[in-house]
């Protein structure tokens, strides 16, 4: 009876430590926590990208915290040899979609300043760079949705007429970066680093 136990004991202790592994740790750009301050800024994170011959398109995300309020930072960036001037605006009037497996859906507010898209050019490449991006509220009603499943869809309502959508997949590989994402399950793995 105790070998049985001890086996037993064993055994939890491995697979705890073998889902503590798979739990990936914070990445954060800031972490301050003072008696003037306390934020917390997560490294962005791919999680949509389109490449098409010359054309590379890619959504980042990353989170953070200041003092009580959570928010999600979202950058959408277009590399081009001749960016077209598709210009996107984020207004009050924007919002974020967040759409789970279980078919919930978690509404984000935006909350920055009004911001359109940039054109930049890339000397080094000859290439030119578009990019806009901005802070959208984390509710807690929100939490509760994209904290519980992972999110395999995203609408940016940019304005009532213009919607972007998205869909998330289980795994993203991108060969000419080098990177190796999965966007479906950031929020799960990414919460906890601003709570």
């Amino acid at each position: 009876m105790r070998i049985f136990i001890t086996g037993l004991l064993f055994m939890g202790i491995f697979f705890q430590s073998q889902a503590q592994d798979t739990i990936p740790p914070c990445d954060y750009k800031a972490n301050i926590d003072s008696d003037i301050l306390k934020l917390k800024l997560t490294k962005e994170y791919l999680v949509w990208f389109k490449n098409l011959g010359a054309m590379t398109e890619y959504i980042e995300l990353s989170l953070t915290r200041n003092d009580s309020l959570e928010f999600v930072n979202l950058t959408k960036t277009k590399i081009d040899n001749r960016v077209e001037n598709d210009s996107v605006c984020l207004t009050a009037n924007s919002r974020l979609y967040l759409q789970v497996q279980n078919s919930k859906i978690a509404v984000l507010p935006y909350v920055d300043q009004n911001q359109c898209s940039k054109i930049y050019a890339l000397e080094e490449t000859g290439e030119e760079l578009m990019s806009v991006g901005g802070a959208f509220l984390i509710t807690a009603d929100a939490k509760k949705i994209i904290g519980s499943s992972p999110v395999n869809f995203m609408r940016i309502a940019v304005n009532d007429s213009l919607n972007l959508d998205y869909v998330l997949k289980e795994r993203l590989a991108d060969q000419k970066f080098g990177i190796e994402s999965f966007p479906e399950r950031y929020f799960l793995e990414n919460l906890k680093c601003i709570d």
